[in-house]
């Protein structure tokens, strides 16, 4: 099954891991120069939490996302900056806290689509794959805005994940809408057929169990 666990973090054009990795260090140099002289500027607290994640530093990135959190000037830069404090956790494998910071994020700010796509791809990792398909579904049901851009999914990827949580919440028919939604969407080829192998191997499970069920009743 095509592996939920992930994000997609926008920095532009396509470039080589050396520039990109430059790029982040220098964007986290430049918030913590800032800081120095202005500790209390939840937009640099923000970025530089967001820098130290996406450099895999996500235990340094802790404090300078919990004190975005605090110190942020209306629900919406707080749902952000809970929304990278909970995928820190989720590279640290804290599950329960990264739960707990997406949950509080879309409560924040109910009406920016990456806080349910986050929460559902938390969801589908734990494998509590009915609340993911609500998660997702609340996310696609929102309007996209151009704001917090390294946040944000295609909606063909959301849409897939929606349909790989219908299906093994035992939705099938859901599933298969969602899932033919997302190729009209632009879903890669390769994406494609991984959801229609997964779809495919999880039918063929039920359909085992169901003979066997069969068998048991009949004996």
């Amino acid at each position: 099954m095509l592996d939920p666990d992930f994000r997609i973090i926008h920095h532009g054009y396509a470039q080589s891991e050396a520039v990109l990795h430059a790029k982040k260090l220098r964007n986290l140099e430049a918030a913590v120069a800032v800081l120095r002289t202005h500790p209390d500027d939840p937009f640099y607290l923000f970025h530089a939490g967001l820098s130290h994640v996406t450099l895999n530093q996500s235990r340094e990135a802790i404090p300078y996302l919990e004190r975005a959190v605090r110190l942020a000037q209306g629900d919406g830069e707080a749902a952000v900056a809970l929304n990278a404090l909970g995928q820190a956790h989720i590279e640290l494998g804290a599950d329960d806290q990264a739960v707990l910071a997406l949950v509080e994020s879309t409560r924040r700010s109910p009406r920016q689509h990456w806080g349910w796509a986050s929460l559902g791809d938390l969801y589908l990792r734990q494998h509590r794959h009915a609340e993911a398909a609500l998660a997702y579904e609340k996310g696609l049901g929102v309007e996209r805005t151009t704001l917090h851009t390294e946040f944000q999914q295609p909606r063909a990827i959301v849409t897939m994940k929606l349909g790989l949580a219908l299906l093994v919440a035992g939705h099938t028919a859901a599933a298969a809408t969602a899932l033919e939604r997302s190729f009209r969407l632009g879903l890669p080829p390769e994406m494609q057929k991984a959801a229609l192998a997964a779809m495919g191997r999880h039918v063929a499970l039920l359909e085992r169990a169901h003979a066997r069920g069969g068998r048991d009743s009949r004996g």
